[in-house]
């Protein structure tokens, strides 16, 4: 192995610890960056509701990673309806155990997963990777403030509750982004923001 393979692999198993299925750690890197906003969630790991939500979660997302890698969307609002129908699957999936999932949490999760699998480089992600929305939080919305103008719209991102208001964010970030995919175009502003 070439020492910057080793490199890159130290690098991954520094954001993704062992990887034994890129589905899976994407999907559990993704819920670490947004699980600190879950309200009242279940406090015990062991806590059988709690394995019961993030097992049904779990499925739902790796659903969602299929249906990215498997169809081919013609245009952005095939792609945003179909992630609208995943953000409103997690949020409804447990309703009975856990209804405080909202729309920010759950497009964080799902966007912070794709982006970790083009990360991870798995097979496929890429087909619809001009579609894919940047998962918004404070961090990239002082970003895009800063450097492109596009107002902050969310002080509390996790309780974002309003899918067209987000729709709406993504859509004013595709406005300066028409040559690039905004995913990658993201992933550099924040690089650079990181740099300074």
């Amino acid at each position: 192995m070439k020492k910057n393979d080793e490199i890159h692999r130290f690098l991954l198993q520094s954001l993704f610890g062992k990887i034994e299925n890129k589905y899976d750690a994407a999907i559990n890197r993704a819920y670490r960056d947004f699980n600190r906003t879950l309200k009242d969630f279940f406090k015990e790991n062991k806590d059988e509701r709690k394995i019961k939500v993030k097992e049904n979660w779990n499925l739902i997302i790796k659903q969602f990673i299929n249906e990215v890698k498997n169809n081919t969307y013609e245009n952005y609002e095939a792609f945003d309806a179909m992630l609208e129908n995943y953000c409103k699957k997690l949020i409804n999936s447990n309703i009975e155990l856990y209804n405080k999932l909202t729309i920010g949490q759950a497009q964080k999760w799902l966007n912070m997963t794709l982006k970790y699998l083009i990360i991870l480089e798995e097979d496929g992600i890429e087909i619809n990777m001009q579609y894919f929305h940047i998962p918004i939080d404070n961090v990239i919305q002082d970003i895009l403030e800063a450097k492109l103008n596009i107002p902050k719209e969310f002080s509390t991102w996790s309780q974002i509750d309003d899918y067209k208001a987000y729709l709406d964010y993504q859509q004013k970030v595709r406005t300066k982004f028409v040559s690039e995919y905004p995913i990658l175009k993201e992933m550099e502003l924040f690089n650079e923001a990181i740099a300074k």
